[in-house]
């Protein structure tokens, strides 16, 4: 679902509003990856909408 604002200043300020969350919500997320065997890699992307995307992947401890 692709966000609707007025302008570019209203997403701006919904960015900013939204980052301690958005902080928070990563930081839980790695504090359980680090207790499992997976390994998380971050890419940035611009389409469809900016933003990131995890990767996770299994890590072989044999």
């Amino acid at each position: 679902m692709k966000p609707t604002f007025q302008n570019a200043t209203d997403w701006d300020k919904a960015e900013i509003l939204m980052q301690p969350a958005f902080i928070r919500v990563m930081d839980n997320l790695r504090k359980q990856i680090e207790k499992s065997n997976l390994v998380a890699t971050y890419e940035e992307i611009k389409k469809p909408l900016p933003g990131y995307q995890l990767i996770l992947t299994h890590e072989d401890n044999s």
